[in-house]
């Protein structure tokens, strides 16, 4: 199922979430992402898939969301949830994997 979520960059990537690159004609998505950290001045962005495979991309890559990652009861992406919202099995396994 494609989100076509085509305005994003590869820098707004949440924990949990599946992307493609618009343009490739292989298809190939990736994710779940297990974060997704910027340097300082958004010249480049480390997107982590646990596990020790990342790649390195510039944060204003754009790139297409195939699945989003799920939300808490409050509206939040786990991640940034203030509420402390119980996280899904799926996610904590993949918080958890190095």
């Amino acid at each position: 199922m494609i989100v076509n979520d085509r305005d994003t960059f590869i820098k707004d990537l949440m924990m949990g979430d599946r992307f493609r690159f618009p343009g490739d004609i292989t298809g190939t998505v990736y994710g779940p992402v297990r974060c997704a950290e910027s340097d300082y001045m958004l010249q480049g962005t480390r997107v982590d898939f646990g596990g020790g495979d990342n790649m390195d991309r510039h944060a204003f890559t754009r790139v297409e969301i195939t699945s989003r990652a799920p939300k808490c009861p409050c509206g939040r992406f786990f991640e940034l949830c203030e509420n402390e919202c119980e996280w899904p099995d799926s996610l904590e396994e993949l918080f958890a994997k190095y």
